[in-house]
């Protein structure tokens, strides 16, 4: 696709017969004090650590000078131990963070309600997975039909080894016995 035809599937292109649409917004990167400012409601612990980081790491000041990504190095900065990961730190290892800090996160919110089978962490991630690696075959845009992903599922659900659910650490409080 050229740039014009990207923007019209993505709707950010001029209005066409009244059909909704909207601009794209390009972020300027922060500075160093828009980085603090913006850590104003974290703890003054948090916001210090990634201030002094950030005026003395490029790489790192690099991740968080990204409003987006400065928001998840935030809220993981304390309880995934960043401060210790600065050498492995990329924009990709925190998306990884925050993607399986997700996947605990809906797991637990499971346990609330008993009787209904819930994925398990590894459960959540396999499927995520699964239906990534088919819309990428697909070469499918961010979006997937109802039809298809009720088909996938239904094609993981198959396929799935009884190994990702009973590999569930005792831990996390999920169940660990076979979808």
């Amino acid at each position: 696709l050229d740039e014009e035809e990207m923007k019209a599937a993505l709707g950010i292109s001029k209005p066409l017969g009244g059909r909704p649409y909207s601009e794209a917004v390009r972020l300027a990167p922060f500075d160093a004090e828009q980085i603090k400012e913006a850590l104003r409601a974290y703890d003054s612990q948090v916001r210090e650590q990634i201030y002094n980081l950030a005026l003395k790491n490029e790489r790192f000041r690099d991740i968080v000078s990204r409003p987006s990504l400065l928001q998840i190095v935030a809220g993981l900065w304390q309880q995934e131990r960043l401060s210790q990961k600065i050498d492995e730190l990329t924009s990709a290892f925190v998306m990884d963070l925050f993607v399986r800090q997700s996947y605990r996160r809906e797991g637990l919110k499971d346990k609330d309600f008993p009787g209904i089978m819930a994925l398990t962490t590894a459960e959540r991630e396999y499927f995520m997975l699964g239906i990534a690696s088919y819309m990428a075959s697909k070469e499918l845009p961010n979006q997937i039909s109802g039809r298809q992903l009720n088909q996938t599922i239904k094609q993981l659900l198959t396929a799935i080894p009884d190994s990702v659910s009973v590999n569930t650490p005792m831990i996390t409080g999920e169940v660990n016995r076979p979808l």
